[in-house]
């Protein structure tokens, strides 16, 4: 027997309630994922950036824009060096 499209269309009112709960459980789930800090998410490792404490030529940690003093970078991941340097090095504007 086939359904006339305004039959196929019907949802149940238990199957709406239904949906309506398993989204609003899974809501702070997906808000917690979704709003983790870029930075952190965008972070590589030392050895991935060829990280070195030294800079290179007049490239240095303290005048990149991804520093944060004293010891933090915004793309790469643990202590860097304000007088170190890596490959994805940005000069401060």
């Amino acid at each position: 027997m086939k359904k006339s499209k305004t039959e196929a269309t019907n949802i149940s009112r238990r199957t709406v309630l239904y949906r309506a709960a398993i989204l609003g459980a899974a809501a702070p789930i997906l808000g917690s994922v979704i709003g983790s800090t870029p930075a952190r998410a965008a972070q590589q490792t030392q050895e991935a950036v060829k990280y070195q404490a030294k800079p290179k030529d007049k490239q240095n940690c303290a005048n990149c824009k991804s520093f944060k003093a004293p010891d933090a970078c915004e793309t790469v991941a643990g202590k860097v060096a304000p007088n170190g340097w890596c490959s994805i090095w940005i000069t401060k504007a």
